[in-house]
């Protein structure tokens, strides 16, 4: 433990050894064939597991708390559980009526489903933000960031809890429904076709798949929180899964 700047709240702090994936996600995702895990990054040099929990000087005590009751506890509850079959969130959907169709997904109402999408968007941006404070080890030779430019201060207020969710960002949560999805991927730059040049990064979290646009053109219609329905999809990832990471072990169903 050391004595620094609080990265959440901007004060002097005793800083722990914080987690860029989240501790108790971290022991879900692994492989049960090698005992290894099922973390990787995702970049331009191709796809890379993560072989070890990953973290660094970050925050104090009491904003570790928060980020964990905000978020991480909600989804360790509703995620694949690394294991079994259940998997709260989609079992959820599995039973529910879905408002209408969204392209090859299925849009629902969180708010009907009894889904906490602010817990959710929450989960998604601490994340987000998390990777984008700092250059974090990911490996002997290899380190991990991103960059949230502009956004990265309205995140973290957001997060902070001194201002509401940030203008110009939308969260969409999709729920998988195959099994190639239940691992987590750290988040990365997400691709679009060339004429939409928004902004935006992707991640899965064991079994939810996270689109985060930080850009004026932020889509509002699907975001978990903007969105009048506060709308949460469900499709068949998989040709989105085992193209990033065909190479690499995954759980069984």
């Amino acid at each position: 433990m050391v004595r620094d700047i609080c990265k959440l709240w901007l004060k002097m702090a005793d800083i722990q050894s914080s987690h860029l994936v989240p501790k108790a996600m971290y022991k879900y995702a692994i492989d049960p064939k090698t005992g290894k895990p099922n973390t990787v990054i995702i970049n331009q040099k191709g796809t890379f597991p993560v072989v070890k929990q990953v973290t660094g000087d970050l925050l104090c005590w009491d904003c570790e708390q928060r980020i964990r009751k905000r978020g991480e506890d909600w989804m360790m509850r509703h995620i694949w559980n690394g294991k079994t079959n259940r998997f709260p969130l989609l079992d959820t959907l599995n039973v529910a009526v879905p408002v209408r169709p969204f392209g090859d997904a299925l849009l629902y109402s969180a708010t009907a489903c009894g889904i906490d999408a602010d817990q959710l968007a929450y989960f998604a941006l601490s994340v987000l933000w998390r990777g984008a404070t700092r250059e974090w080890r990911t490996g002997q030779d290899s380190v991990y960031r991103i960059t949230l430019g502009a956004y990265e201060e309205p995140i973290r207020q957001f997060l902070a809890g001194q201002a509401k969710f940030p203008q110009d960002v939308s969260v969409t949560v999709t729920v998988c429904t195959d099994i190639y999805s239940r691992l987590f991927y750290l988040p990365t730059p997400a691709k679009f076709p060339r004429h939409i040049t928004a902004t935006a990064f992707e991640f899965v979290a064991l079994g939810v798949r996270f689109l985060i646009v930080t850009d004026k053109a932020a889509p509002k219609v699907i975001c978990c929180v903007r969105s009048p329905e506060r709308a949460i999809l469900k499709r068949d990832c998989s040709s989105k899964a085992i193209a990033s990471v065909a190479h690499l072990p995954i759980g069984r169903k």
